[in-house]
C-alpha cells in the first residue's frame, strides 16, 4: 500500500508532463516568435495613428 502513493504521484506527474508537451507541440509560440508577433502588432498600431 505504501508503494502505491509514490507510484500514483509519479504516474500523475508523467501524465501532466505528457499533456504539457502536447500543448507545446500544437500551438505554443517560442519567445522569439511571440516577441516578433507583438512587434508587428505594435507597428500596425503606430501606422494607424
Amino acid at each position: 500500500m505504501r508503494a502505491l502513493v509514490p507510484l500514483g504521484l509519479l504516474a500523475w506527474m508523467a501524465g501532466l508532463f505528457l499533456a504539457h508537451q502536447g500543448i507545446h507541440a500544437t500551438g505554443c509560440l517560442t519567445e522569439a516568435r511571440w516577441a516578433s508577433q507583438n512587434d508587428e502588432v505594435y507597428d500596425r498600431e503606430l501606422e494607424a495613428y
